[in-house]
């Protein structure tokens, strides 16, 4: 096995000659035209998803006075949305030099050190949602073929449908299993508990899918509308990416695919988030957060689900975590499909204490510090946590 040591050599060596040639071009061409080199992350669905779209609309806004090149991996959590990335990012396959560049010259000016969406974390901080169209479409002949798998399960073409994506941590175990990613386990849910709102949903009128790439456990239903996509036979990268692109909106705790929903303008409900920021800052969406208690049993505060950076690692077990039962993701869940029904407007009876909520949210100082204020103008925060919170 090669060292450590030994691999950075032979990498540097390596990258020495094509570093000098790809900085002599640069240079050659610079009274002509100032060209830079990035690269755009692929290896979380979140990311990838997120910073393409947040690229592309940087562009869309502003003006560059630079020739700005981009790199995209062919070894991808997602082939289906590298293709779509392509199309929509300024990709050229000579970005592919950014990894030499940047190896033996890291200083230099050719190199995007950070990318517009990397800048944002990859978050829409700007609210480039609210301004401009999802770009995320599909031809005819993929729409076809989506309601073709469809109708194979029954599902006839123009049927409504609900995307479940509820975070485990199968899926990162799964991608990367020599790092421990178990500080994360605090987001995970039990996909048993959405049973109750999934059998409801499909009562509405709703078929209903479980996503997911790999996950822990089955759901055990014998309704046919409730399908269990993430163990399937018809999963696949463009059905995740179709799936979450097209169904009438999502219900999700917040894990990566999510953003597909999120950027193609689809009402989400977050039900066991861990804090309201967690959530997309300019859809239409619902939040009913899992419930923290301090190590007094003392019940936290609202500001806590704005800011709560504290708990990027729980190792010391600050907080006891409960997440909602059944029963209460039931309850969320008529909730939300109630606003759905009315078109995001609220009865006359919670207008005065959503809006209470949301506009302490606003004057905070870690609201005020990071997104603008157009951001979560359409933030609904569930009955659940608005009983518990008070």
């Amino acid at each position: 096995m090669i060292k450590p040591k030994i691999k950075k050599i032979i990498k540097i060596i390596i990258c020495i000659p094509l570093a000098g040639l790809i900085i002599i071009i640069l240079k050659l061409l610079h009274p002509l035209v100032f060209i830079r080199l990035g690269k755009l992350r692929s290896d979380r669905m979140g990311h990838f998803v997120a910073d393409t779209c947040l690229i592309h609309y940087y562009y869309e806004k502003n003006k560059s006075d630079t020739v700005d090149l981009y790199w995209v991996s062919f070894k991808t959590v997602n082939k289906y949305w590298r293709e779509l990335a392509i199309k929509i990012i300024p990709y050229s396959y000579f970005a592919i030099f950014y990894y030499p560049l940047l190896t033996i010259f890291p200083k230099s000016r050719h190199i995007i050190k950070k990318n517009p969406a990397e800048e944002l974390v990859s978050t829409d901080k700007e609210g480039f949602l609210n301004k401009f169209k999802s770009i995320i479409n599909f031809s005819n002949y993929e729409n076809s073929y989506a309601w073709k798998i469809l109708e194979d399960l029954n599902i006839k073409k123009g049927s409504k449908f609900v995307c479940y994506q509820i975070r485990d941590s199968s899926y990162l175990e799964h991608l990367y299993n020599d790092i421990d990613f178990s500080y994360h386990s605090f987001r995970d849910s039990d996909i048993s508990t959405y049973l109750k709102s999934m059998r409801f949903l499909s009562d509405e009128g709703f078929f209903v899918f479980r996503m997911g790439k790999v996950v822990k456990n089955k759901l055990i239903s014998n309704n046919e509308k409730i399908i269990d996509y993430a163990n399937s036979k018809i999963k696949s990268d463009f059905m995740d990416v179709w799936l979450m692109a097209n169904c009438s909106f999502c219900i999700t705790s917040g894990s990566g695919l999510d953003e597909v929903s999120v950027y193609s303008k689809i009402p989400l409900l977050y039900i066991n988030l861990y804090k309201i920021t967690a959530a997309a800052p300019s859809s239409r969406i619902m939040v009913c957060p899992k419930k923290f208690y301090k190590k007094n049993g003392r019940k936290v505060n609202f500001e806590f689900y704005i800011d709560s950076a504290n708990l990027k690692k729980n190792e010391d077990k600050k907080y006891k975590i409960i997440d909602l039962t059944s029963e209460e993701i039931l309850s969320t869940t008529k909730d939300f499909l109630n606003l759905y029904k009315n078109k995001f407007k609220l009865e006359n009876s919670r207008i005065d204490i959503n809006s209470f909520y949301v506009k302490k949210f606003k004057k905070h100082k870690f609201f005020k510090s990071y997104f603008k204020k157009n951001n979560f103008n359409q933030l609904f925060l569930s009955k659940i946590f608005l009983n518990w919170i008070k």
